[in-house]
Order: structure tokens, then sequence, then C-alpha cells
């Protein structure tokens, strides 16, 4: 897992998780080169698309890898098969003048969540 996000414990225990400020329990980012080209299952936070590290991190993914870009901040687009990711999960906004309103505000994911949905896709190279 590339970024830790909260209740990750419950739904991936003992999930190994690489963190650019990691926790107790985390490995810091700089063992990506290690610990990633022996993953069958890699998630990866849509923030590195943002921090610019998305592309360093799939080079080292092993090309049989099963990659999903997840949080709030996924683009549902399909394209991003081309760079090796096989599923979107993301959030998707059912009513998005209330959750402008809620980011513009300051809200975090967890506010802005019941104007929209979860969404989930799966992607074919």
């Amino acid at each position: 897992m590339i970024g830790r996000f909260p209740g990750l414990d419950s739904k991936l225990p003992g999930a190994l998780v690489l963190e650019r400020r990691p926790g107790p329990d985390d490995l810091p980012a700089e063992r990506a080169p290690d610990v990633i080209p022996g993953c069958a299952r890699l998630f990866v936070t849509a923030s590195t698309l943002v921090n610019g590290t998305v592309d360093d991190l799939l080079a080292l993914a092993r090309p049989t890898a099963e990659i999903t870009l997840v949080g709030p901040g996924t683009p549902m687009c399909p394209g991003l098969a081309r760079l090796g990711i096989s599923r979107l999960a993301g959030f998707v906004a059912t009513d998005p003048e209330a959750c402008l309103k809620s980011v513009m505000e300051g809200a975090g994911a967890r506010a802005f969540r019941r104007h929209g949905r979860a969404v989930v896709r799966q992607l074919s190279s």
C-alpha cells in the first residue's frame, strides 16, 4: 500500500504501508524499490499523481501486479490502464454544488462523502 488511509488496518490487516511520513507501523517511502517488485497487489494513493511520484512507483511494479489507484482524488479515467493500473477506486459527486461548498469550507473527505458515492471501476488494458 502506497500511503496510509484511515481504517486501513481493519480493511487490509497486515498490509505493508509505504509512507512519506511513516507512522510506527509504516515503512519509509525510500523502501519502495525493496518492497514494490515483490507485490502481487499494489494499492497506490491518488495523491501520487499530484506529488509526482506515480511514474516511479508504477515502474517498480512487476508486469503481472494488480494495481489499484485509490482515494477520493482518483480520476475515473480509463486511459490510466496504459500505466498498468487495473482498477480505480475513488469518489463521484452526486451533488456537485454541495460537494464544492463543503470543500470550499475546508471539509475533508469524510465530510463531503454525504454528497457523493464511492466508485470502483475495473479497467481493461
